[in-house]
């Protein structure tokens, strides 16, 4: 879609009220964190694990936190809707 070559190409960016992402990495924690900045209005990061086995770094998940977003420990999605 050439987002390398923005603003000369518009890459569709689609970004819903909530959102929700699954996972306690350093990855899952910048999608949540850009998906708040790119103007989701509620974000949660879904983790199956407890908070002291969150992989992510420590810093990482403070810095999601004080941003705003929600964490789900001891949680496993049932279903996806896209």
């Amino acid at each position: 879609m050439k987002a390398y070559l923005f603003p000369g190409y518009e890459t569709p960016v689609k970004i819903g009220k909530r959102v929700a992402v699954i996972g306690g990495g350093n990855v899952a924690m910048d999608a949540a964190r850009c998906a708040l900045r790119l103007g989701a209005d509620k974000v949660y990061i879904v983790y199956r694990r407890s908070k002291a086995e969150l992989p992510a770094r420590k810093e990482e998940a403070e810095n999601a936190e004080e941003e705003g977003i929600e964490f789900k420990y001891l949680t496993n999605p049932k279903r996806f809707y896209r």
